[in-house]
């Protein structure tokens, strides 16, 4: 397994414990970036402060701006250590975190119960 499949299914059990409740994620208040689209997030994963975010960049050869999800470790200042490679599996990262931290399941399991 190379490096890169590592990573990915690193971030494919991030996915799975976010999912279950198991991992935590908030705002990030005091992590900033110039060119994030919306929120920062962050968790404490085994002791490392990892934050996610989505961006725009332009490519040279694209007229329209493109979105990436980005996904790093960061410092005590919020300020990047590493970031981690680019995997399919970032983009169901950052829509579990917002199903998280909007309460859509509960409030789906509280309205289907409703009478």
């Amino acid at each position: 397994m190379t490096d890169k499949e590592r990573w990915e299914q690193a971030i494919a059990r991030l996915v799975e414990m976010t999912r279950d409740d198991a991992l935590t994620w908030q705002r990030s208040i005091d992590v900033k970036r110039s060119d994030a689209t919306g929120d920062v997030y962050e968790a404490s994963i085994q002791g490392r402060r990892v934050v996610v975010w989505e961006y725009r960049f332009r490519s040279y050869d694209e007229p329209q701006a493109e979105e990436d999800i980005a996904i790093e470790f960061v410092d005590m200042m919020g300020k990047t250590e590493w970031r981690w490679p680019e995997a399919p599996s970032r983009w169901s990262l950052l829509d579990a975190i917002r199903y998280q931290l909007a309460g859509a399941g509960d409030f789906l399991k509280h309205f289907l119960n409703a009478s």
